[in-house]
């Protein structure tokens, strides 16, 4: 049996003489793989096509994309000109206080920090990209559902989990005090109905704000005195014992980050852009542009 063509393509890819154009390349052909898979690309959960193709021109949409690509950077380029930066990516998590704590991140000691975080249970983020991280070699198919699990905003939990974080909920922190009080909203909505996705809801909100707290301590501790953050959010609703719930999440991560230390500048509603088909009636509606700055001195216990 031949191999797949895209598996042709990442050999020549591995080919090329230097690290950053296979990068380049690789990359390229990543933004083709939802569209020439049996994965229906209207959604963003795992769902095979109705009506597959019998064929897909994945080396002529590669190579019309990677001269796309190649045109748009050349027209940068003439129009910036050419500039000496630094950039570094950092693969770390950042819940984790240590994850950050050398390198070139706390030399510099950044003055703002902009950022979309996941959205509360909203959206199946490695469903959606898990083509190019089993294809690419960056995670192994058999822990694709461990790595899931262990995101913000994930919507993957086990009963004895969730039983877990339900107690947190009766006796949250003080910083996730308002939090905990919708939560608890929530675990009081639900009805014998409701299927095992819905009764995990509270918890995994809860988790959720549990896992932002964590950055936003994070951040105080790196970002300047003085520094600024922003982010962007949305609202999410959901169902629960035949009730719609609306959870606030921008006012609710307003709260959590004035408690922790954080001084809040403003709330900026933004205009949203359309989602994908499948999900355009449970879509986000509304967003948010959070605006934080940091102390101008140290918080106590960060």
């Amino acid at each position: 049996m031949p191999e797949p063509l895209f598996v042709w393509i990442l050999q020549a890819i591995d080919a090329l003489a230097t690290r950053t154009l296979r990068d380049i390349f690789r990359l390229v052909l990543s933004d083709q793989l939802r569209d020439v898979s049996l994965q229906d690309p209207g959604d963003l959960r795992i769902r095979r096509r109705k009506h597959n193709p019998s064929n897909h021109p994945l080396l002529a949409l590669f190579a019309d994309s990677l001269t796309r690509r190649v045109e748009q950077v050349v027209v940068a380029k003439s129009k910036l000109g050419t500039h000496t930066t630094t950039q570094r990516a950092i693969v770390a998590d950042s819940r984790d206080k240590h994850a950050l704590d050398s390198g070139t991140f706390v030399r510099a000691r950044p003055n703002a920090v902009i950022s979309s975080p996941p959205y509360a249970t909203a959206l199946p983020y490695i469903d959606t990209q898990r083509l190019s991280l089993c294809v690419l070699g960056l995670v192994d198919w058999r822990d694709i559902g461990k790595l899931d699990r262990s995101l913000i905003g994930t919507r993957e939990m086990g009963s004895n989990e969730r039983a877990r974080i339900e107690e947190r909920i009766a006796r949250p922190p003080d910083h996730l005090r308002a939090v905990g009080r919708r939560c608890r909203d929530l675990l009081e909505g639900l009805s014998s109905t409701d299927g095992f996705r819905r009764r995990n809801g509270p918890a995994l909100m809860y988790q959720y704000f549990e896992g932002m707290a964590q950055v936003l301590c994070n951040l105080l501790i790196h970002v300047e005195r003085g520094g600024q953050a922003a982010f962007v959010v949305g609202p999410n609703a959901t169902t629960l014992g035949g009730s719609t719930y609306v959870i606030d999440t921008p006012q609710l991560l307003l709260g959590v980050a004035d408690r922790l230390g954080w001084r809040v500048e403003d709330s900026i509603p933004l205009d949203t852009y359309q989602r994908f088909d499948l999900h355009t009636r449970n879509s986000i509606r509304s967003e948010s542009l959070l605006w934080l700055r940091a102390p101008a001195h140290a918080v106590a216990g960060h």
